[in-house]
C-alpha cells in the first residue's frame, strides 16, 4: 500500500519522494503552464493523463518546500498546491488520495535557522497575496459563467498589473475592458444625442415655435377683439426671448386690449403698429422701437423701457408714470394731454421736436420727474416745465436707482484723486438740491486751505444725501489741494478747476451766490475758459450778485461755444429772471427751434 493510500482520513498527506523544483520561480512557471494544458474537456483530460500529470506537480511542488525558505514564498507555494488540490477534485476519476490535504515540506534545516530570524519580522508579499486574490476572483467569474461582477476603477488597473502572470486573471481583465469601453461608447452616443437634441430644440424647434407666435399674432390683427390670443402668443415669445435674437412685430399690426404686464422681451421691434388699450405695466421692453407707431389708452407704468424709441409716435392716454426712460428717443412725437410721465426716470431722454397738445398740463403730467436730465426742450416747453412739482422726485424710482447705486455701493471708484466725492456732488447738483428753508447767513470769507485744514475725511458712501452735496464737493477738492502741494504731484491744475466748478454750482443752489461767483471768476473759467457748461454757470452766479455785465460777458462766450442748458434751468431756476432769462431762451431756441407739428398730429399743437 503506497504512502498516500495508508494516511488516515482528515490528516495531511505525507510528501512522498519527487523532485523538487529548482526555487519558486520555477514552480509558479510550471504551474501556468499546467493551467494552460488543462483548459480542455473531461474527456480530453482522461484521455491525456491530466490527472496524473497535476497528481505529479503537487509531489513537486510539496517536495519543493525543502528549498524554500521565505514565509512569503512558502505561503505562495502551499496557495498553489490547494490550487491543484481542488482542481484535481473536479477531473475524471478521482482516487482516494486525491482528497487528502498535501501540506508544503519543512525546509531543510540550513535553511530553517538561516529563515528563523527573518520569519519574525518577515510581512506577507503584498504582490503574491495580491495574485492569489486576483486569480481565485478570476476563476469565481470563470465558474459562474462569466457572469459575475466585472473589475471597474482602481481595482481594473491594479489587475491589469498581473494579467501576464496568470491566464484568468488576463481574461478577467480583458472582460472588464471590453465591458469600460461599451459603457463608454454607449455614454458617448448618449452624450451626442444630448447634444443634438439641445441643438435641434435651440435652433430649429424654437426659432420654429417663435415664427408660429409670431404668425399667430399677425393673423389676428384685423380681429376686433384679439387680447387673449394675441397676450398668449406674447407670453410664448417672452419664454423663448433668452434663446432668440429681438423679435420684430412691426408692421400693420393691432394689439387692442392686450394684458401682458410684466412682459419680458429683448429690444422688439413695434415700430408701424397699432396699440390700443394695451396692459405692459411692470414689462421690461428695453431697447423697443415703437418708431411711428399710434399708442392710444395703454400703461407703461413702472416698465423699463431705457434706450427705447419712440420716434414719430402718437401717443395719447397713455401712461408712462415711474417708467425707467433712460435715453429714451420721443424726437418728433405727437403726445396729447392726457400722456403721463409722472415719477418716470427721463435721464438723457430726447424730446427734440416732440409736438405736446396746447392743453397738455405740464405741471402735474411732469411731477416729480427730472424733465432737466431731458434732452431737446425748447424754451417754450421749458417754461411750462417749471411749473411742474418736484418736491417729491427725491424719493423718485429714478433718483433711487441712480445715486445710490452708484455711491453708496461705491461702483464711481475714483480713477482720478477726488473722483468719487466730486462725481456724488456732481449728480446731487444735476439732479437740484432743495432750496435752503432760510436765507443763508453771511459766511466768513475762509481760503481754501483754511477750509481744508478743518475737514475730515469722509468716504463718499457717508455723503450720498442731497443736503451733503456741499460737503461732498468739499472733500473732493480738498483731496486734490492736498496733493496739489505734494512735490512728487502731477500737474492738478485743471482737476481742481473741474472740481471747484463743481463746488460752486452746489454753493449758487445753496443761496451762496457771492462765494460762487468768487470762485467761478477767480478758480474756474481762467482755466476751463473753453468749457461753455461751466461758462454758463458762472454767468448764472455774476447775474445772481447783479453783475450784469459779467453775467453777459460769460453768458456771451458759452453761447460762442453752442452750449445748450439743460439742468441748470431747474437747478438754477430762482436767478435765470427778466432780460437775462429772454437771453438764454433765444439761446436754447438758436439750437432747438420750434417745429411745425407733425402732419399725423391731431387737433391744436405746439
Amino acid at each position: 500500500m503506497s504512502e498516500t493510500a495508508a494516511t488516515t482520513a482528515g490528516s495531511p498527506a505525507p510528501v512522498s519522494a519527487a523532485a523538487p523544483f529548482e526555487s519558486f520561480a520555477v514552480l509558479h512557471r510550471e504551474h501556468s503552464e499546467l493551467r494552460q494544458r488543462c483548459g480542455k474537456t473531461k474527456a480530453d483530460a482522461l484521455r491525456d493523463g491530466v490527472a496524473e500529470n497535476v497528481r505529479q506537480f503537487i509531489r513537486r511542488a510539496a517536495a519543493t518546500g525543502v528549498t524554500l525558505g521565505e514565509p512569503s514564498e512558502r505561503k505562495g507555494a502551499q496557495a498553489i498546491i490547494e490550487y491543484w488540490c481542488s482542481e484535481l477534485l473536479g477531473l475524471p476519476n478521482p482516487q482516494s488520495g486525491d482528497f487528502k490535504r498535501v501540506r508544503l515540506a519543512e525546509p531543510s534545516d540550513t535553511l530553517q535557522a538561516a529563515g528563523a530570524t527573518k520569519a519574525a519580522n518577515a510581512r506577507p508579499d503584498p504582490e503574491t497575496r495580491d495574485v492569489i486574490r486576483l486569480a481565485a476572483t478570476a476563476r469565481l467569474w470563470r465558474d459562474s459563467g462569466k457572469k459575475g461582477f466585472l473589475l471597474t476603477g482602481d481595482a481594473l488597473s491594479h489587475a491589469a498589473k498581473f494579467r501576464s502572470m496568470d491566464d484568468d486573471i488576463e481574461k478577467l481583465v480583458h472582460a472588464s475592458q471590453k465591458a469600460l469601453q461599451k459603457i463608454w461608447m454607449i455614454s458617448t452616443i448618449a452624450a451626442i444625442g444630448g447634444v443634438t437634441a439641445v441643438l435641434l430644440f435651440l435652433f430649429v424647434l424654437v426659432p420654429l415655435l417663435s415664427e408660429r407666435a409670431i404668425v399667430a399674432i399677425k393673423k389676428t390683427a384685423l380681429r376686433d377683439s384679439n387680447g387673449e390670443s394675441v397676450r398668449d402668443s406674447l407670453w410664448q415669445l417672452g419664454l423663448y426671448q433668452p434663446l432668440q435674437k429681438p423679435y420684430d412685430l412691426s408692421g400693420n399690426i393691432l394689439y387692442r386690449e392686450v394684458k401682458a404686464p410684466g412682459l419680458k422681451l429683448n429690444a422688439p421691434n413695434f415700430s408701424s403698429a397699432t396699440f390700443i388699450s394695451v396692459d405692459l405695466q411692470g414689462s421690461d421692453l428695453h431697447n423697443a422701437s415703437f418708431s411711428n407707431t399710434s399708442i392710444t389708452g395703454s400703461n407703461f407704468n413702472g416698465a423699463n423701457l431705457s434706450l427705447t424709441q419712440f420716434r414719430e409716435a402718437n401717443i395719447a392716454g397713455t401712461s408712462f408714470a415711474d417708467a425707467g426712460l433712460y435715453r429714451a428717443i420721443f424726437d418728433r412725437a405727437c403726445i396729447g394731454e392726457d400722456v403721463n410721465f409722472e415719477g418716470a426716470d427721463l435721464r438723457l431722454a430726447s424730446f427734440w421736436g416732440a409736438t405736446f397738445d396746447d392743453r397738455f398740463p405740464f405741471d402735474s403730467k411732469f411731477r416729480n420727474s427730472p424733465w432737466w436730465l431731458a434732452e431737446g426742450w425748447n424754451s417754450r416747453q421749458i417754461a411750462a416745465l417749471l411749473t411742474a412739482e418736484q418736491a417729491g422726485f427725491f424719493e423718485s424710482k429714478g433718483f433711487e436707482k441712480h445715486i445710490w447705486p452708484a455711491h453708496v455701493k461705491e461702483r464711481a471708484a475714483a480713477n482720478s484723486p477726488g473722483a468719487s466725492e466730486n462725481q456724488l456732488a456732481w449728480d446731487l447738483a444735476t439732479w437740484g438740491l432743495p432750496p435752503p428753508a432760510t436765507p443763508p447767513l453771511p459766511s466768513p470769507s475762509l481760503s481754501l486751505d483754511q477750509i481744508c485744514s478743518s475737514r475730515v475725511t469722509v468716504r463718499a458712501s457717508e455723503l450720498s444725501r442731497p443736503e451733503l452735496a456741499l460737503d461732498a464737493a468739499e472733500e473732493a477738492v480738498c483731496i486734490v489741494q492736498r496733493l496739489k502741494k505734494s512735490d512728487s504731484a502731477p500737474n492738478l491744475t485743471w482737476n481742481l478747476a473741474n472740481l471747484q466748478d463743481t463746488r460752486a454750482y452746489v454753493l449758487l443752489q445753496s443761496g451762496r451766490s457771492t462765494e460762487a461767483a468768487d470762485i467761478y471768476r477767480n478758480e474756474v473759467t481762467p482755466i476751463l475758459d473753453k468749457d461753455g457748461g461751466a461758462l454758463f454757470r458762472a454767468a448764472v452766479a455774476h447775474q445772481a450778485i447783479d453783475d450784469r455785465d459779467l453775467a453777459l460777458a460769460f453768458l456771451k462766450r458759452s453761447v460762442e461755444l453752442r452750449y445748450v442748458p439743460s439742468h441748470e434751468m431747474h437747478t438754477l431756476r430762482a436767478y435765470i429772471k427778466g432780460d437775462f432769462q429772454k437771453a438764454i431762451y433765444e439761446q436754447i431756441d438758436r439750437f432747438r427751434p420750434s417745429m411745425p407739428p407733425p402732419a399725423f398730429c391731431q387737433g391744436a399743437r405746439s
